[in-house]
């Protein structure tokens, strides 16, 4: 309902990584937005059609747009399925890449059309900074040390995620993200159920969050999988996405949310990014060596 009577203070509402289109048919005005960190890219084309009408063609993968050409349906599958697309038809040019344009992190591009035409109308920074943030740039006025401002934006993040007046979980894959996130919770005086999703036959995988877990003093419920029941639930996984997504995590968290949802906890804390900040994923560690 928000989103209809006011797109942009929604828009200003969202927290975490997300990038999007609104389109308000009423007012005649595309909205396209995208979160305070870039985390999520979108990318988009303003031309004119073979039948004279404007035409916007948006998407999160620059290589879906061209210069002087429409999306490409073989080249959106492919990139659905495979994560890129062999084909070159439809590559950007570099000599042409001032038409295509990326959302600036945490702004709104706002668009307006008027019969057939497509006309540009401004660019706002629609999406305020989030109170962990604030506490970082106070650490740092503050002249404290590196380790002690990741703290703080650490919990203050975790802490604005708790619900108040639900159940919730937090996850524990092993990881560094979901073990930091986790550990946040009991520090602010929780102690929520955590999910681990495990491969059957993976007792090593069982053994480290089950010891993760006895040491913050959380009880633990293991989600076993095995790719026999991966095949019997694949079709009921595409059907609960409402959009095509293309990853096989989709499926693990698919038996995560089922095994969430019986338990009467309606959010689930996790963490994402921690290979990323501390250069934890293999391809990083062979450039170490």
């Amino acid at each position: 309902q928000e989103l209809m009577v006011s797109p942009l203070d929604a828009i200003r509402k969202i927290d975490g990584m997300a990038s999007g289109v609104i389109l308000d048919r009423k007012e005649g005005v595309v909205y396209l937005f995208r979160d305070r960190f870039g985390q999520k890219p979108l990318f988009y084309k303003d031309y004119v059609g073979e039948d004279g009408q404007g035409c916007l063609d948006i998407c999160s993968d620059r290589r879906l747009l061209s210069a002087n050409s429409p999306l490409d349906r073989q080249e959106i599958e492919e990139v659905l399925a495979y994560g890129f697309s062999t084909s070159t038809t439809h590559m950007c040019d570099p000599e042409c890449e001032d038409y295509v344009f990326s959302v600036p992190p945490g702004s709104v591009r706002i668009y307006r059309y008027v019969q057939s035409s497509l006309e540009f109308r401004k660019e706002i920074a629609a999406l305020p900074l989030p109170e962990w943030i604030k506490v970082v740039k106070a650490t740092r006025k503050a002249d404290f040390a590196p380790t002690f401002e990741f703290e703080s934006a650490l919990m203050a993040a975790v802490e604005d995620l708790i619900p108040r007046d639900v159940e919730f979980g937090v996850t524990l894959s092993g990881g560094v993200d979901s073990a930091c996130a986790a550990l946040a919770c009991r520090e602010l005086g929780h102690k929520p159920l955590a999910y681990a999703v495990v491969e059957r036959s993976d007792d090593q995988r069982k053994k480290l969050v089950d010891t993760l877990a006895t040491n913050m003093k959380l009880d633990l419920k293991i989600v076993e999988y095995d790719f026999s029941r991966i095949a019997e639930e694949f079709d009921s996984v595409v059907k609960a996405y409402d959009f095509p997504f293309g990853d096989s995590s989709a499926v693990l968290a698919y038996f995560l949310g089922n095994a969430v949802s019986d338990d009467g906890a309606r959010v689930l804390i996790g963490g994402d990014g921690a290979d990323e900040l501390f250069f934890g994923y293999r391809r990083a560690q062979m450039f170490g060596r």
